[in-house]
């Protein structure tokens, strides 16, 4: 009766190790930054439109350095396409390691679960032993490349203060490593127990740190980003104010600055739930609660920010063919002078 109470709470050990890796692949989604607006994968959500920003610089200069500009344009366009072309086929390397452990890991788990019911009877030979111990090292394969996948998202994100949310993962990688070479050496059925509760331990720590680490990320961007707004949103006003000094109808560029201010009031917004979400990752203790409710508002501000770059396209737009007419109407009047000055000559 004693040996059989030990087989249950051991054979209990792996059925809750089954039901934690049935939604690893969700678990791990989060990891990636899915569960906070997809931290680097979604950037264009929270990126600032930059178009505006490319257009503000003077035409005035020497054609010579219009030319030089030019080739270096060339130049760096070539580079950042080959960059953009290697993280392509990064990204599909790590995406296939993953997918390919999570087919090993989904053979063993079937294996196992064929003799489950053998070692539920008390038979644990080499068969069983061999089995258990293919499905705790497929299932911890499984899950480093899961984390390796974070760290590679992590340093792809160009965003600062990464490096020390990276060393926590290794860590997590590292007690991993250790659990999967006890497993190896493991040979009693307690063993490959007190193992997988090591390592279901490790994997819900990793768990915490991953989507923590994600929302983290994808806060350090959005906040670099509403930085750069402040500065393209004055751009744009000196702008208006430009052609408000040269002409007398206002009445649209008075809209312009209008829309203007709604841009800067939904990026003041979205600045608030900001520092909301930095201030709940602060917090060394948090907890899944308290990261879902930070997911929940970085989700909120990616909202309006999303809602905020289509006004400011829409500025942009309305600000191009505004200062388009007034190089047109000031070319006729150049050239109405210069017609007038020939018929006095």
């Amino acid at each position: 009766m004693e040996k059989s109470g030990k087989v249950t709470r051991y054979l209990s050990c792996f059925t809750i190790m089954l039901l934690l890796f049935s939604i690893l692949p969700a678990t791990a989604i989060a990891g990636n930054g899915h569960g906070a607006g997809n931290g680097a994968e979604n950037g264009k959500l929270w990126k600032v439109t930059d178009s505006a920003s490319s257009n503000t610089t003077d035409s005035e200069g020497s054609n010579t350095e219009e030319d030089a500009d030019e080739e270096n344009s060339d130049s760096e366009t070539l580079q950042k396409k080959e960059l953009i072309r290697q993280r392509i086929q990064e990204k599909k390397q790590m995406k296939e390691e993953v997918q390919n452990q999570r087919r090993e890991y989904q053979d063993a788990k079937g294996a196992f679960l064929r003799i489950r019911s053998q070692i539920r009877a008390g038979k644990f030979g080499e068969t069983q032993r061999e089995a258990t111990r293919a499905y705790l090292i497929s299932s911890i394969d499984y899950m480093i490349a899961h984390l390796e996948n974070i760290i590679y998202n992590l340093e792809q994100s160009n965003s600062n203060s990464t490096e020390d949310r990276i060393v926590v993962i290794e860590e997590r990688i590292e007690e991993l490593e250790q659990q999967k070479a006890d497993i190896e050496n493991a040979d009693e059925l307690e063993d490959f127990a007190n193992s997988a509760t090591s390592v279901r331990g490790v994997w819900n720590n990793a768990r915490k740190n991953a989507a923590s680490e994600a929302g983290q990320t994808v806060s350090k961007k959005m906040e670099e980003s509403l930085s750069k707004s402040e500065s393209l949103s004055q751009v744009l006003r000196d702008r208006i104010q430009n052609l408000k000094e040269n002409t007398e109808d206002t009445e649209e560029l008075d809209e312009l600055e209008d829309k203007l201010d709604q841009y800067d009031d939904l990026m003041e917004e979205a600045w608030e739930k900001q520092e909301e979400v930095k201030l709940i990752y602060q917090d060394e203790n948090i907890g899944a609660e308290e990261i879902e409710e930070a997911n929940n508002q970085l989700r909120e501000a990616l909202g309006i920010i999303s809602e905020a770059n289509e006004l400011l396209k829409e500025i942009f737009n309305e600000l191009k063919e505004y200062e388009a007419e007034a190089d047109t109407e000031d070319e006729e009047t150049e050239g109405s002078s210069e017609e007038d000055g020939e018929t006095e000559s």
